[in-house]
């Protein structure tokens, strides 16, 4: 599972909707039955004054060492009434589109979606 970017020149912006967006995801194809792996999982766990983490975007920190044959992920398309979402299941192996779906979200679940993140 990676994070959702918004669908422009580079490909690489995301924020908390493209993260939101994933770890819903990942919960729900898990829960399906799929073997999911999370990258961003250290096998360490690290001690802090704020608390204990076992979650990087450090590349450094990760294990490089993964089984992968395929990935979810997808982009994020601003639009007059709301966000449209493209998700995609792609092989590895071959970049083939295995499954694909896209759903729009309202600006009004955004911006509740939006505030929440916002408080973390």
């Amino acid at each position: 599972m990676a994070s959702f970017v918004m669908l422009d020149e580079s490909l690489k912006q995301t924020g908390p909707v493209g993260n939101i967006l994933a770890e819903n995801l990942l919960q729900a194809l898990q829960k399906s039955g799929a073997s999911v792996v999370d990258v961003r999982l250290t096998g360490n766990i690290q001690l802090g004054a704020d608390g204990e983490r076992v979650f990087s975007r450090d590349a450094s920190e990760l294990s490089r060492s993964f089984n992968l044959t395929h990935i979810v992920s997808g982009t994020l398309q601003p639009t007059p009434n709301g966000l449209k979402v493209f998700a995609r299941m792609m092989s590895l192996d071959n970049k083939q589109v295995v499954a694909s779906a896209d759903v729009l979200i309202p600006y009004t679940v955004l911006d509740s979606m939006q505030a929440y993140a916002q408080l973390n």
